[in-house]
């Protein structure tokens, strides 16, 4: 779903994102809206948008609903017309056709309160759906402003996210770190931490036939001359799952320079990992794994653009990285820690002015309805 939307039926506006690999549960990411499902159901009129991933450039040709392909979209229709049948009870009778039988329950609480021009609920109806057309990306775009405009900002603000901007580095630093995982082994998307809000976003789709040769990381209250966390590649036997913290024993560093100046990449392992408990410094680690990454970092670029390029220019021990965890670690203490706070309040205020905005355009609308019924009825 979209965030931020409000359709008739009192949720955010679905989307269906047509896309080349598996986009995990719960993980944001930006999309390019192509065309909408026109479809209505037992709660009434329904749409769903249909997008690609954004910065996915082999759906770079998909600019509307035309240019999706004709089975696609019959692959589409026929599942959002069949994927409510099983979901009615059915009492079969011996020898004859099965009969639907419509259930009775409870109403849904507090739906109506909430959503004063949604229909009162009553017992539970027979579930169905019907497509009633398409539209292309200029309609799509209609309806998901519709759909932002009839968006009302909750005053109790962001609610029972988790928050993981005080997520440390860990009591071992710089030995033994604490790491989040952004990219695990055998992916080939990267995500960033929305730190304010306790969620994961898409970042990055690997534009070469690549996948992370361990778990991409980033390490918490670190800064690294880009401004971002310390990344580090963690060699775990089995992938570890997004978005996971991981206990990671450093071993060494490899430095490698990309488009944008230096950018380490710290290398360790997880510390708890009995397979794993030769891992002690840079020479532990086998020769050929150590090619094996270094391949990647100095390859999977390669089809992004002539100007995004990256290098391997050496390999460093264990004592190399964790000095280097220890200055990015200072920087953040000096400078990172400021630059929160000043971003945090700058969202703030912005989200102040989008509200207020908001409401004063609300008012003029309602001036403008007010001054024509006076119009037309003078006295």
């Amino acid at each position: 779903f979209i965030p931020r939307t409000l359709c008739g039926d009192g949720d955010p506006i679905d989307v269906l994102v047509l896309s080349s690999f598996k986009v995990n549960c719960g993980v944001l990411c930006d999309v390019r809206v192509i065309g909408a499902l026109n479809m209505s159901d037992e709660k009434g009129e329904d749409q769903k948008l249909i997008a690609v991933i954004r910065s996915d450039p082999r759906w770079d040709e998909v600019g509307d609903l035309c240019d999706v392909e004709d089975h696609i979209k019959r692959e589409i229709q026929h599942f959002f017309e069949t994927y409510k049948e099983l979901e009615n009870k059915v009492h079969p009778t011996p020898g004859s056709t099965p009969v639907v039988v419509p259930v009775a329950g409870p109403a849904v609480p507090g739906l109506a309160a909430a959503y004063p021009g949604s229909p009162k609920m009553g017992p539970k109806k027979r579930k169905w759906a019907t497509i009633k057309g398409w539209y292309d990306r200029a309609g799509a775009i209609e309806l998901l402003k519709q759909a932002y405009a009839n968006y009302e900002p909750s005053p109790s603000g962001l609610g029972n996210f988790a928050r993981m901007r005080r997520l440390n580095i860990g009591d071992l630093s710089p030995q033994v770190v604490n790491a989040m995982v952004r990219a695990p082994k055998g992916t080939n998307i990267k995500h960033t931490v929305l730190a304010k809000v306790g969620l994961l976003k898409l970042d990055k789709v690997l534009h070469s036939a690549v996948v992370y040769p361990g778990d991409l990381c980033s390490i918490p209250q670190t800064l690294a001359e880009d401004g971002q966390a310390v990344e580090c590649l963690c060699l775990s036997v089995f992938p570890l799952p997004l978005g996971c913290v991981v206990q990671l024993r450093v071993v060494a560093m490899l430095s490698v320079e990309d488009q944008w100046g230096p950018n380490m990449k710290v290398i360790g392992v997880p510390d708890e990992e009995p397979r794993l408990s030769e891992y002690k410094d840079l020479d532990s680690i086998p020769i050929h794994v150590q090619k094996e990454v270094s391949e990647f970092f100095n390859t999977y670029k390669n089809l992004e653009g002539e100007d995004i390029w990256a290098q391997v220019t050496g390999w460093s021990d264990r004592a190399a990285a964790m000095a280097r965890i220890e200055e990015c670690r200072k920087r953040w203490f000096s400078l990172g820690l400021r630059i929160e706070g000043i971003e945090e309040k700058e969202k703030e205020l912005e989200s102040r002015l989008r509200h207020v905005e908001d409401k004063e355009q609300r008012v003029e609308e309602r001036l403008a309805r007010l001054e024509s019924a006076l119009n037309k009825h003078p006295n």
